[in-house]
């Protein structure tokens, strides 16, 4: 049973990189690609379209609570399964949307179905599969497939819409989430060993049935987690850290564009910092499990500071020896914003109800994205994104105090 628990949980890390590759990449970090084509076919100013992205991260953001309970709850592989075929039709949505009001509509389709595919189901399940030896590298491999997806698919993305236009992209996109992904959760996902060695994975247990679920009296359930004001401010701390992240993901593009860089060369830049980020969480993966979660967070918070200020200071000077740092910087400290949250949740509140504690960070994450539309505002009343890159750099500033002063255990009897 142990080789086949092994070779099984590997083949969920497997499936759970191209889950994240294919529709986390597609939705989040290769928006950059579609602001200005879109914009500019539909007409409409770029605070319009990337608006898409905030009703997306609104509707993440008031799912994730909801999926975090279900996915501990109900058949995971199924609700899996559904937002991966919702994910799809949202794409096929964009793809023959006439206005960006049908971008808006399908965004909120997109924001749930991102809830159930992404980040909380595949930390819960690695969480299930590997032991704490071990969950810091499966986490790395596994979610370098938003990295891998970023540096494959931005320039694809951008290969199609300047040979075919953005509607084929979009299509494009919607096709691999369906042949690619659907029979891979169907015949690979299994929430636990223990449900695939009782039931064959054909029965799912309530949260007080699963066999796999040991309770600690000292652990926090999510009401006693929510009346602690550390948790407040770590939340604080992962919608900047979130907000900071996809900016550069979203706007690193049109800023890089707007002060004379082609558009081939900047989407280069950026899928050259993806690559950068595939090494990176894998090695943060490891430096997780081998120095400890809350000292490498720490770290990796201070690299994703001087990254933000690095790549707005190139704007200013074009130097190619700062884009260099700015790959390296991005490789080192990005990958905090995805392995850490479910590495330091567990510290700081204990296993027994993660999917639901996951669940209610999460939003975190859509707030953050949420709070993109700033600094689209930003640069169309100023004409310029530097205004935001300062005030982003100033944010993840705070953001290393933040987590310093307050990402460690809470358990109950240390209260």
């Amino acid at each position: 049973m142990d080789i086949r628990k092994n070779a099984r949980g590997w083949a969920i890390v497997a499936v759970s990189f191209l889950i994240l590759m294919f529709i986390f990449a597609t939705c989040i970090s290769c928006m950059g690609v579609y602001v200005k084509p879109v914009s500019e076919d539909l007409g409409i100013p770029r605070t319009s379209f990337t608006l898409t992205i905030t009703i997306q991260a609104f509707a993440m953001m008031l799912s994730s609570m909801l999926a975090g309970k279900m996915l501990e709850t109900y058949n995971m592989k199924r609700l899996m399964m559904a937002g991966t075929t919702a994910s799809a039709v949202c794409m096929f949505i964009f793809s023959v949307a006439p206005s960006i009001t049908y971008f808006y509509l399908a965004g909120i389709l997109m924001g749930v179905s991102v809830a159930f595919t992404c980040n909380i189901p595949i930390s819960i399940l690695i969480k299930n599969w590997f032991d704490e030896k071990k969950e810091g590298f499966a986490l790395g491999i596994a979610f370098v497939g938003s990295g891998a997806g970023a540096m494959v698919l931005n320039p694809l993305y951008t290969f199609i819409i300047n040979s075919y236009g953005w509607r084929a992209s979009y299509f494009t996109a919607g096709a691999f989430m369906l042949v690619v992904l659907i029979p891979l959760i169907g015949f690979i996902v299994v929430k636990s060993p223990e449900e695939l060695k009782y039931t064959n994975g054909t029965k799912t247990f309530t949260s007080e049935e699963n066999p796999a679920k040991q309770i600690r009296e000292d652990d926090f359930t999510l009401s006693d987690a929510l009346k602690q004001p550390q948790t407040w401010a770590v939340y604080i701390g992962y919608t900047i850290l979130t907000l900071a992240s996809m900016a550069l993901l979203n706007h690193g593009i049109p800023f890089m564009t707007d002060y004379g860089m082609p558009s081939s060369v900047a989407a280069a830049v950026i899928s050259i910092s993806s690559a950068a980020l595939i090494l990176g969480k894998v090695i943060s993966g490891a430096l997780y499990d081998k120095y400890g979660v809350r000292r490498v967070t720490i770290f990796e918070m201070i690299v994703v500071t001087l990254c933000i200020t690095g790549f707005w200071i190139n704007g200013m000077i074009d130097s190619m020896a700062m884009i260099v740092l700015f790959v390296v910087l991005y490789g080192i400290g990005i990958p905090v914003a995805t392995l850490s949250m479910p590495l330091i949740l567990p510290i700081m509140y204990g296993k027994s109800n993660f999917g639901s504690i996951m669940g209610m960070f999460s939003t975190a994450s859509g707030l953050g994205g949420m709070l993109q539309v700033i600094i689209s505002l930003i640069y169309d009343s100023t004409g310029s994104y530097y205004p935001a890159w300062i005030i982003l750099s100033v944010l993840c500033l705070l953001n290393v105090v933040i987590f310093a002063a307050y990402a460690k255990s809470l358990r109950k009897h240390a209260i």
